[in-house]
């Protein structure tokens, strides 16, 4: 790929303190790669193709919100936001949303262990782990009493 340094510039507004106020998130999903910042909590998101930026259309779920960082993981995109993490797909040339985790947290950044455990880093409430993303939250009928719930101990 060429590179799109020149093309940064103009994303980032010309100006003699970008370094301390632009910090562009650059992530590829597949071959495709991508420039996000954020604007007075106004996502903007381009994507880098033969040395230019083209904007396209940001995540509707995005509008309004703070994003922190950007975490892919296989072919996930976790956008780290001032209302939680919000997880997307790309596919199609499109940004499908999928689900809100700590939607109530501004979350700031997210790893992933060599164990598979999620560490979420967030502003305000220090630091969650999550060693498994199958059960991160799971609805309970209402028709299923909660004084019969037992926690299974091995």
């Amino acid at each position: 790929m060429t590179p799109v340094s020149s093309t940064l510039a103009e994303a980032a507004g010309e100006c003699e303190i970008c370094d301390v106020l632009f910090r562009p998130l650059i992530f590829s999903v597949d071959k495709d790669v991508f420039l996000l910042k954020d604007v007075n909590s106004q996502s903007i998101l381009y994507i880098i193709q033969n040395d230019s930026l083209q904007l396209i259309a940001e995540p509707s779920n995005l509008r309004g919100l703070a994003v922190y960082d950007v975490f892919t993981l296989d072919n996930e995109i976790w956008i780290s936001t001032s209302q939680g993490i919000q997880i997307y797909t790309y596919e199609s040339a499109r940004f499908e949303f999928k689900r809100y985790l700590l939607d109530s947290d501004r979350v700031t950044g997210v790893i992933a262990d060599k164990d598979n455990n999620y560490w979420l880093t967030t502003k305000d409430n220090g630091i969650y782990i999550i060693p498994n993303l199958q059960v991160i939250h799971h609805k309970i009928p209402e028709a299923v009493s909660y004084t019969h719930l037992r926690a299974h101990e091995t």
